[in-house]
């Protein structure tokens, strides 16, 4: 399993940003009760996303690989049937 790594100084411009936002939010008393909308999810999305490219690109490569296998079988199945 991937390690994410985030630099504490890019984490502390999140931190500041989702501070700013969630007061512009309060004073335009916009979204929800608790003044969030769906937005708030994307940076644990993103997260998660980012986690997860490395196992994406494992299971990309295995398709590709078994994609070519079975191009190779299909093409011995063909000329098995008409040289047969």
């Amino acid at each position: 399993m991937m390690r994410l790594e985030i630099d504490p100084k890019d984490w502390e411009e999140i931190n500041n940003y989702l501070k700013e936002w969630d007061e512009w939010r309060k004073k335009r008393h916009v979204g929800r009760p608790d003044f969030t909308s769906d937005a708030i999810y994307l940076v644990p999305f993103t997260i998660a996303l980012i986690k997860s490219q490395e196992r994406i690109e494992k299971l990309t490569w295995a398709l590709v690989v078994l994609t070519v296998v079975l191009f190779f079988l299909g093409v011995i199945q063909v000329f098995l049937y008409l040289s047969g």
